[in-house]
């Protein structure tokens, strides 16, 4: 047997080790997973080439799986049983059970939620809640002013009626605002080019949700916020900041920072319906 065969051979080998590990391992998953509605996929693999050939419009697959499979189903995305839930009862029921845990980057896991098994996001929650109180948010106020004009100055370029991403301008100024009243250092993220270039390299989660808000079937709509629209919804219908015991931190501090920035617009532009006459934003 000549090296060739000798590797050939060990990676066969491997792959058949690997591949009886986890269904060893994750026996407990396939027989659950096999009770929800889902695309079968292929061995090992499950739907992960699909998603990511179709990683630009990855929206638009969820719902295909939505309309196809029901409110719950499943997809295995490579060697992870992944489980969509859309129902705001079911998301209820699970987002209020302190049991749940959601994998982030390391960076970011136990401040909204951590392994159940520890607890330890109890903890990390008492650490680290004092830094959003009301009266800390409120002392921020006058930074989300100071990002904000920057921003609005950059606005005023779209002030000719054309379409253009309002998301391009919010994020730096978010990440500018976020930098400072965390970490106590000014930054420029838009008017930095190397900063710039961090900001593009964050997940297209932004892209996604610009491609959402131009989509008639996730089209932004004030009116639905209407007390009398909202008779009747369910409590998860809409939760920006997850909910229960493991709701986002952020949320005053995230309410604050965009009310402050639509402020600083608003007082220095009338923003009219897209496609209205005059100077819109």
């Amino acid at each position: 047997m000549d090296v060739t065969q000798g590797i050939s051979a060990a990676a066969i080998a491997l792959i058949i080790l690997v591949t009886v590990v986890w269904y060893t391992n994750r026996s407990r998953y396939r027989r659950l997973g096999s009770m929800i509605p889902g695309p079968r996929g292929l061995p090992l693999l499950g739907v992960l080439l699909e998603a990511v050939a179709r990683r630009e419009n990855i929206m638009d697959y969820a719902k295909e799986l939505r309309a196809r499979y029901g409110a719950v189903c499943k997809a295995w995305v490579g060697m992870h049983l992944v489980v969509g839930v859309t129902d705001p009862a079911d998301v209820a029921e699970i987002l209020n059970n302190s049991g749940w845990t959601l994998k982030k980057p390391a960076i970011l896991r136990g401040i909204p939620c951590s392994r159940p098994e520890t607890r330890s996001w109890r903890k990390l929650r008492r650490i680290v809640n004092p830094a959003f109180a009301r009266k800390v948010v409120e002392s921020h106020v006058g930074t989300f002013c100071d990002k904000s004009r920057p921003m609005a100055d950059r606005l005023g370029r779209h002030s000719d009626g054309q379409a253009f991403s309002a998301v391009d301008h919010t994020l730096p100024c978010a990440l500018d605002m976020l930098s400072e009243t965390s970490l106590g250092a000014p930054t420029d993220f838009r008017g930095n080019n190397k900063q710039h270039r961090v900001t593009a390299n964050f997940p297209n989660i932004f892209n996604i949700l610009a491609r959402m808000i131009s989509t008639p079937f996730y089209c932004f709509d004030p009116e639905r916020f209407n007390k009398e629209n909202s008779i009747g919804r369910p409590s998860c219908s809409f939760i920006p900041f997850a909910s229960g015991p493991k709701m986002c931190l952020g949320r005053k501090y995230t309410y604050m920072a965009v009310k402050t920035m639509l402020s600083v617009v608003l007082r220095r532009y009338q923003v009219l319906e897209y496609g209205s006459q005059g100077s819109t934003l």
